[in-house]
């Protein structure tokens, strides 16, 4: 089952990957603002997954923002489509080279790298 759902305690408590921490607060902020949209995956066993995703305009383009969580596989194909049925394509962020190879048998490819470093305090 996958359902949009609002960001909760929960969600917080759920998502716990390290790779993902600096950028949970900013998409916890965007989908309580409505901008992104927060979904729950799952397939009523032990495989639960989150995904963030929103509706980026010029291109037009469905992103999933942030994903966490296990058996991401059972899930992805649903986003997919999702982006086929709505003609548009769609573009994924991911720290994990994992989905990246996994992903590429759907026909996505890897476009850029992003480098980032923090300021000096």
């Amino acid at each position: 089952m996958i359902e949009c759902i609002p960001w909760t305690t929960e969600v917080d408590s759920a998502m716990t990957d390290p790779a993902g921490a600096f950028c949970r607060p900013f998409l916890r902020a965007e989908v309580n603002r409505g901008v992104s949209k927060l979904w729950r995956c799952t397939d009523g066993g032990s495989s639960t997954a989150y995904l963030v995703t929103r509706f980026d305009r010029h291109p037009d383009e469905l992103v999933i923002a942030y994903c966490e969580g296990r058996d991401m596989h059972k899930f992805a194909a649903a986003f997919l489509e999702a982006a086929r049925a709505q003609r548009v394509p769609l573009r994924i962020h991911t720290e994990k080279l994992s989905i990246v190879r996994y992903l590429r048998r759907y026909g996505l490819r890897l476009q850029e790298y992003v480098l980032r470093t923090e300021l000096p305090t």
